[in-house]
């Protein structure tokens, strides 16, 4: 059987039906209704903070003296970890310079970049689904 081309819309109107709402191209009726692909991996807050900070170690294979650094900064919970910095470019001089003698550090920050970036989205994700029109009050 030969391929053939896609099939053209040839109009947004029929689309816009809830009849042919299955013809979208994804299924989400909403896109605030989208879950990120990294709330699975970030760990959620766990009591204390260094049950929540030794979870999130472990989930992403860092060392105990980042763990420790995480915590002498201040920071007691994700979004505290998450606000600590404004970019991927930070997390390296807050985070990993202080630390001597730690094995790897370019692996440790680049995983610290990685948990970062998790608890960034998940984040960003839970303060869309708080105020899915952008509007905050």
């Amino acid at each position: 059987m030969p391929l053939q081309p896609p099939r053209r819309i040839t109009s947004l109107r029929k689309l816009s039906n809830p009849k042919n709402q299955d013809k979208w191209p994804w299924k989400a009726k909403s896109p605030w209704k989208a879950k990120s692909p990294w709330k699975a991996k970030c760990p959620e807050k766990i009591g204390t903070p260094e049950e929540t900070f030794e979870a999130l170690c472990k989930q992403f294979s860092l060392s105990d003296p980042i763990k420790d650094c995480i915590l002498k900064q201040g920071c007691k919970t994700l979004s505290d970890f998450r606000f600590m910095v404004h970019d991927e470019s930070e997390v390296k001089t807050v985070f990993i310079d202080p630390l001597r003698d730690l094995e790897g550090p370019r692996l440790q920050t680049a995983r610290l970049r990685h948990a970062w970036t998790a608890c960034k989205a998940l984040i960003d994700s839970q303060q869309v689904e708080k105020h899915p029109t952008g509007v905050y009050r």
